[in-house]
């Protein structure tokens, strides 16, 4: 694919698109040719100016003017092989980008966590990505990259290790970041634009996976009535609770299960589960109900229109708050066997949250445009996921400081 540019970052003056730009200044092939892309032609050249600060020697970004519809959208997808886009909430601004490369035979990478937006995508322009040959990953952001690649990992170690798939992933997350006002605005929108009924039908099981199943029999630190009061106990994990990202991590994580060899790699019973680890079974317990309540709250209109109003979230991120942020994830996989084998990863990052995601969606695009082949360029096109770029996403991940590796196996 020959055209102006490798790549372009879409966003690239927001918060998380310069802390993009800065990781390809620092980490990206010198010889890469790219673009920051925004509205504001003087913080487009200010960042174009730091960054030649940051890495004299390489390649400098071209400044790229674009509206988020009409003709220089289009005209400046063209020219690119892989957009990179920053700019949410995605179900505000996104689909006009996300349709012109998919007709555009354009790759594309986001950070969204959007997930009922995801699936108007995949509706909408699926067909017409596959026949382009534009491969479109949402969400290859800290939130849900992770988690997806971890599922990954652990399937293809038990397939390899016991010629299995996988019964059940249960996953352990636990998440420190200092709130945006963007991403509360991302949710708030989310119940304004597609209600509480869409929303519900997003996290029906596979909701989003190509190949639908239903799984078998559920753990029994899984079972309805835990569900119910929200208490999990796994006798490797602890006590586990409601974790507010699985929501939107487990519909893309049942894609992945959907895309891989049609449920082939992770086996036919494959179950995913993200939950967080608590304190106790009283503290997993007032954690459900909290959670519960926090998000039948966050369906009121009253309640967004305060939120938005009198929104405690600092717009600007605080050094020292930054400093102590961090993701670390436990996941347990049961393979597929009579032995019930078990094999368990860990995977995480320490440091700003938006640095992380900053560096998910960019390596992404890296191993889109210079790694080696993965299922997902075999495919030819298509909205895929995290997953689908395999162990080459995961090592360029690895090689930047990204935690990913297979600790244990228990028979």
């Amino acid at each position: 694919m020959s055209r102006d540019y490798e790549l372009v970052l879409l966003g690239a003056t927001g918060h998380t698109g310069k802390l993009a730009a800065e990781h390809l200044t620092k980490h990206a092939p010198t010889n890469l040719r790219w673009a920051l892309a925004g509205r504001s032609e003087s913080k487009l050249n200010s960042l174009a100016s730091d960054l030649r600060a940051l890495h004299p020697d390489r390649i400098q970004p071209v400044v790229e003017l674009f509206e988020l519809e009409g003709p220089s959208l289009t005209s400046l997808i063209k020219r690119t092989q892989v957009i990179v886009s920053t700019v949410g909430p995605f179900m505000k601004y996104g689909t006009p980008v996300v349709e012109a490369c998919a007709r555009n035979g354009t790759h594309y990478v986001d950070c969204s966590a959007e997930i009922p937006w995801h699936k108007e995508m995949i509706e909408r322009f699926d067909t017409i990505a596959k026949a382009s040959g534009a491969i479109i990953i949402p969400q290859t952001g800290s939130g849900s990259a992770p988690p997806d690649l971890t599922t990954y990992l652990l399937a293809a170690h038990i397939r390899n290790t016991y010629s299995s798939g996988t019964l059940q992933v249960t996953s352990s997350s636990e998440l420190k970041v200092q709130p945006s006002a963007g991403s509360m605005d991302a949710v708030l929108s989310e119940f304004d634009i597609y209600g509480s009924s869409q929303m519900a039908k997003c996290r029906e099981p596979f909701a989003l996976s190509p190949v639908q199943h239903r799984p078998l029999v559920r753990p029994p630190h899984l079972s309805s009535w835990t569900r119910l009061i929200g208490v999990g106990n796994d006798e490797y994990l602890g006590p586990l609770t409601d974790f507010e990202q699985s929501a939107i991590d487990k519909p893309l994580v049942e894609r992945s299960w959907g895309l891989l060899d049609d449920g082939g790699l992770y086996g036919p019973n494959f179950q995913y589960d993200e939950l967080k680890p608590a304190r106790s079974i009283w503290s997993a317990f007032t954690g459900h109900v909290g959670y519960t309540i926090l998000m039948y709250a966050l369906s009121l209109a009253p309640v967004g229109w305060l939120l938005r109003r009198f929104s405690p979230i600092a717009q600007k991120d605080a050094a020292e708050a930054v400093k102590q942020e961090f993701y670390h994830n436990t996941a347990v996989a049961i393979a597929d066997t009579p032995n019930r084998e078990r094999a368990i990863a860990k995977s995480g990052f320490d440091g700003s949250i938006y640095l992380f995601t900053g560096i998910c969606i960019t390596e992404a695009a890296l191993t889109l445009l210079r790694g080696e082949e993965t299922y997902a360029t075999r495919t030819g096109g298509g909205f895929l996921t995290s997953a689908t770029l395999g162990h080459a996403y995961i090592g360029r991940l690895r090689n930047v400081g990204v935690r990913f590796e297979i600790v244990d196996d228990v028979s």
